[in-house]
């Protein structure tokens, strides 16, 4: 089936475009039916460049001076480092920083600040569901997402040659974890698992071993213990590597990076009622503090945990003579 193409441009479309006069977004107003991408990429294929002035007038323009006194911004700095350890990347060569995620709410909250902080008039972009062959005979099946891209070379040129070796991501040795990083990096890569104890788990496989060492020693070096986990190999023979929280640290990094920022996202700060929890042991007397789901039977000692486990013992001895005496009973009941 033939796909619905746009029309072509009629000369009085090019008039308007040679209008250097007028900003990317007035040409937007005055055509409706074409995008602002379209009408850049037009502009540039006639050789018709829209003036600095025109577009700083617009507010769409940031001089070198402003460029510089954004990236002396500590806030806008932890954001980015935070979005680029996530799902944020910066494609080749450092010209623009991009988004990429199925939630549009959390979108929509970075196009908030990065489109007032940059004076951006970048739009979110859908990506709808597609199926594709790839070139070893699998179908690779995608699902909606949303998307989003801010061009500022004069910016991310600076976070690209920070984040990028040889064209592939590693995480700068000068990276400063805070607490706005760690939200961002939690939100793109995080998962907590609550079904055998609580657990934070930062998904960070695409960077190389040592890389993930140095960010657990910085996760200490701010008094939240992490490890590292290994869950295998990739392609090119590295180990492919995790970042673990445990426990009661789990607490201490949900409140170090603050509440969600969004409503769905929300149940990644959901602890499930594991909370700190005060015991009197029911053997020794001993007065203990735990964290866990529900209360502790004893306060871990080990006579009192071999109690436990003897009392444990003979209730089940006691259910399965009582099981066994109630079929024996139904047994001569019926006469068989």
């Amino acid at each position: 089936m033939m796909q619905n193409k746009r029309p072509r441009w009629s000369p009085e479309e090019l008039d308007l475009l040679g209008d250097r006069d007028k900003t990317y977004a007035e040409l937007r107003e005055i055509l409706p039916h074409r995008t602002i991408r379209s009408i850049k990429k037009h502009c540039q294929i006639i050789g018709i460049y829209r003036s600095k002035e025109s577009r700083r007038k617009s507010g769409q323009f940031l001089s070198p001076t402003e460029c510089e006194k954004i990236l002396q911004d500590e806030k806008f700095t932890q954001k980015v480092d935070g979005c680029l350890l996530g799902d944020a990347c910066i494609p080749r060569p450092g010209r623009a920083l991009s988004f990429c995620t199925a939630n549009k709410e959390y979108l929509e909250h970075l196009q908030s600040y990065f489109g007032k902080k940059l004076k951006s008039t970048a739009r979110i972009n859908h990506n709808a569901a597609k199926s594709e062959m790839r070139d070893d005979g699998e179908t690779w099946n995608t699902h909606d997402s949303y998307s989003i891209r801010y061009g500022r070379i004069g910016i991310f040129g600076h976070f690209y040659k920070r984040w990028y070796k040889n064209g592939s991501k590693r995480v700068p040795n000068d990276l400063r974890l805070s607490p706005e990083l760690c939200l961002r990096w939690y939100i793109d890569d995080g998962s907590m698992r609550s079904t055998q104890g609580m657990q934070i788990t930062l998904h960070t496989d695409g960077f190389l071993k040592p890389e993930v060492e140095n960010l657990c020693r910085k996760f200490n070096g701010i008094g939240i213990p992490a490890k590292v986990g290994l869950v295998g190999y990739r392609k090119d023979g590295e180990t492919k590597c995790t970042i673990r929280i445990f426990g009661k640290d789990v607490i201490s990094f949900l409140k170090y990076i603050g509440p969600s920022p969004v409503k769905s996202y929300a149940y990644k700060w959901h602890l499930r009622g594991y909370k700190e929890r005060s015991l009197t042991c029911p053997f020794c007397g001993k007065k203990v503090r735990c964290w866990g789901f529900a209360p502790r039977k004893s306060c871990g000692a080990r006579k009192c945990s071999d109690q436990i486990y003897t009392l444990d013992r003979e209730r089940k001895n006691r259910q399965s003579r009582e099981a066994y005496q109630l079929r024996k009973d139904r047994k001569i009941k019926n006469g068989t």
